[in-house]
């Protein structure tokens, strides 16, 4: 036993030796690996030389004998101008340097690859190794800011599968063209089935022996073509796969830091000390006159560079402010006519809209000039990149304020074309000009100071004025939906049912808690994981806010369309009774009065589907927004509720090497995410058969010459086609193929046959 043990020390001995020596072997593989890469790429561009050179030695050869056959037999002639015109055309598209340019591309993304998995692989062993610590925590915040966005690269990927595309195509051409040639001899005959046979033999001879070397220069010059074409298609091919994975690690390595950098505390609580150590930062930083004036000059050089976007906005802007006694007047003439009763035009409505555009956008555009000139001068300087973003956050916040304020004005969308209640009207616009006058100052300070280097120790500032903006806001929420004073109970008599009291009884209490919980967060540290929440909760605010706008067009556009069918209907009614007075009473027994359309069923279903498809339009863009950010419905791929087997068409060789279909049973996974969306498909069928008859009804039927048993009838069977496209697909995303619904479809059809012979017997 004494023996192994020295045995096994000695060998343990060995163990950093061995290291180094592996270390060593290792740096001596990657410095070969690295000679051999710089060969390679030698030669390749040799070899992109040469090819060039022999593009245009094969031209200017080509042209040469097409001079040289001006002189000589037409059908001579001919093959050798168009010999010249291929050799031509080969140089002038210079596949060589498109081909030298791809492969530098590839160089760079392969290299990008590279150190986007060498960045991933050491962040996750360092996660692995120590955890979520606040220093992780700023390195991961930092590689986040610094991944690709990926949008452009998909369009580049796209237009590498169009380059790709195309290629393809050339070769194919090109291979035709070769397949043509591939018997020289029997193309020199076809060619001299057209030389007169009556001339001389010898110079048939002759014309033979030269067809027979320019159609041998034609194959050389098709061959090289196609050659080339084939390594631009190779290396596209190549190009497009790094990029997709490029894509695909970008993809995976954004949702790795997304799942864990919003549970990392990004500062110190915030306390005495911390907020004096930032002020004593902020006067040395912030002071500086030197600073300040560089910055200025930096500024200037931003308006310089982008003079005429500046310009552009700039004028822009002046000619709205010009126009707005202009749209004042226009607006009021709008607010006019839509007050009648007797309107049925949605024109005023819309006029209305496009100028509470024009009055609200001055202000915005003056802020998002602003932001294109910071934006301009960011590489220059640090505080002009601050500014740009300051004033981009400060533009859409004012362009909301400003919105709402001109949607409240005396001859304004909502008092005359909404049919708001004037009290509600007028403390919504005094709310809307209290949060700009508020808010519009710690909204400045908090995102300059955001985007400034955290070495400059001005974070604890930065907490401090998102903590004051978050206040503003609460004192917005608490005016629009608590207290006695609040806007909700000048509409609680005009919005009772069980919707307005779900939307009442979430959204009041999520309004007012979401200001104190973000602005606790941040004074606690966690200030990053709070700003990127209100980034999420403004974009869903502001998306909420555009979805309500259009939701109440379209109530405005039912109630017109209503106001015109019920006049409609009081006409024929008129009509119907003159008629009667007019006409004997026997006659008048004798035709039935048909019976007039139910408005106040289709008017309660049409504005049903409008509330319904607003409430999914904000569901989805809701998802989509806050999976972007939290990525925290990935769980939902993860849970699997059961197993079934699909029938699945797939195409194979035959045993006689041509393709066949055959179809399989392939077992499939059915997972929580499918059983989501399943239902979301049933809850959207029923809402959609229960509202879309009475929409079709003030669309479309209203105006076809057709009577109430027709127009009920075709109501009903598209109420019944909603339901079975819906089912249908209900069943099949949970796994349950048609060959297992087909008896419930059938069912539904018989059912809907017997109503339907029983409407038109009737």
């Amino acid at each position: 036993l004494r023996a192994q043990i020295d045995a096994l020390e000695q060998e343990s001995l060995t163990f950093d030796l061995l290291g180094d020596l592996l270390t060593a072997r290792r740096d001596v593989a990657a410095r070969e690996v690295a000679r051999l890469e710089t060969s390679i790429r030698v030669l390749e561009q040799a070899l992109l030389d040469r090819r060039r050179q022999e593009a245009e030695q094969q031209a200017a050869e080509a042209d040469r004998i097409r001079r040289e056959a001006a002189r000589a037999h037409p059908l001579v002639r001919e093959v050798a101008e168009e010999n010249a015109r291929l050799a031509r055309l080969r140089a002038d598209v210079a596949l060589a340097d498109r081909i030298a340019a791809l492969g530098r591309r590839l160089e760079d993304r392969t290299a990008e690859l590279a150190a986007l998995k060498s960045s991933f692989d050491r962040v996750r062993k360092q996660v692995d190794a120590v955890g979520l610590s606040p220093a992780l925590g700023e390195r991961l915040r930092a590689l986040r800011s610094q991944l690709y966005d990926v949008r452009p690269l998909a369009r580049a990927s796209d237009e590498l599968q169009a380059k790709i595309a195309d290629s393809s195509a050339q070769v194919l051409t090109l291979s035709d063209q070769l397949g043509d040639y591939a018997l020289l001899d029997s193309v020199v005959e076809e060619l001299m089935s057209r030389f007169d046979a009556a001339e001389d033999e010898a110079d048939a001879a002759e014309i033979r022996r030269a067809l027979l070397e320019l159609l041998n220069q034609r194959r050389q010059i098709l061959s090289a073509f196609k050659g080339e074409y084939e390594t631009y298609a190779a290396r596209l091919i190549e190009l497009d796969g790094v990029l997709r994975q490029i894509i695909s690690r970008t993809r995976e390595f954004r949702d790795y830091i997304d799942q864990r950098i919003l549970w990392v505390r990004s500062a110190p609580t915030l306390g005495v000390r911390s907020v004096v150590d930032a002020l004593r930062a902020a006067r040395g930083r912030l002071l500086d006159a030197g600073l300040w004036t560089q910055a200025a000059a930096d500024f200037r050089r931003g308006a310089n560079a982008r003079g005429t976007s500046a310009v552009g906005l700039s004028g822009l802007i002046l000619v709205l402010l010009l126009a707005r006694p202009w749209a004042v007047r226009r607006q009021a003439n709008a607010a006019a006519i839509a007050s009648k009763s007797t309107t049925l035009s949605f024109a005023p409505t819309a006029e209305a809209t496009v100028l509470t555009i024009i009055r609200a956008a001055p202000w915005p555009l003056l802020f998002w000039a602003l932001q294109t000139v910071g934006n301009a001068s960011a590489e220059w300087s640090i505080l002009c990149a601050a500014f740009g973003g300051a004033m981009s956050s400060l533009a859409m916040f004012i362009s909301l304020c400003a919105v709402v304020w001109h949607v409240c004005a005396p001859n304004g969308l909502a008092l005359h074309h909404f049919g708001w209640p004037a009290q509600a009207v007028a403390r919504l616009q005094r709310t809307a000009r209290w949060a700009a006058s508020l808010g519009a100052p710690p909204l400045l300070l908090w995102t300059m100071l955001d985007q400034m280097p955290e070495e400059w120790g001005l974070v604890p500032l930065a907490q401090i004025s998102f903590a004051l903006f978050q206040i503003v806001l609460l004192g917005v929420s608490i005016r629009i939906w608590s207290g006695s004073n609040s806007l909700i109970r000048w509409f609680a008599p005009q919005r009772r049912g069980a919707r307005f009291a779900w939307f009442s009884l979430v959204l009041r209490p999520l309004c007012v808690a979401v200001p104190v919980v973000l602005s606790l967060m941040s004074l606690f540290g966690y200030h990053y994981t709070a700003t990127h929440l209100f980034h999420g909760a403004a974009l869903t605010a502001t998306i909420g806010l555009s979805i309500e706008w259009a939701y109440l067009m379209a109530l405005r556009w039912l109630l017109l369309s209503r106001r015109k069918l019920a006049i409609q209907q009081a006409r024929q009614r008129r009509e119907a009774a003159q008629q009667a007075d007019d006409a004997r009473p026997g006659e008048a027994e004798a035709t039935p009065a048909e019976s007039q359309t139910d408005l106040t069923t289709i008017s309660a279903q049409a504005r049903g589907l409008a509330a319904s498809l607003a409430i999914f339009v904000f569901a989805v863009v809701l998802l989509y927004t806050w999976d972007e950010t939290l990525s925290g419905l990935a769980f939902l791929k993860q849970v699997t509720l059961w197993t079934t087997t699909q029938q699945v068409t797939e195409t194979v060789v035959g045993p006689d090497g041509a393709p066949m279909t055959r179809t399989i049973e392939q077992l499939t996974r059915i997972d929580l995410a499918d059983l989501t969306f399943a239902l979301i498909v049933v809850v959207v069928s029923i809402v959609l058969s229960r509202n879309v008859p009475g929409l079709l009804e003030i669309v479309l039927l209203q105006r076809l010459p057709l009577g109430a048993g027709e127009r009920y009838a075709i109501s009903a069977v598209s109420r019944y086609v909603i339901a079975i496209v819906g089912t249908i697909m209900a069943f099949s995303v949970i796994g349950v193929g048609w060959s297992k619904v087909q008896w419930l479809v059938a069912a539904a059809t018989v059912g809907l046959g017997f109503g339907l012979q029983e409407i038109f017997a009737n």
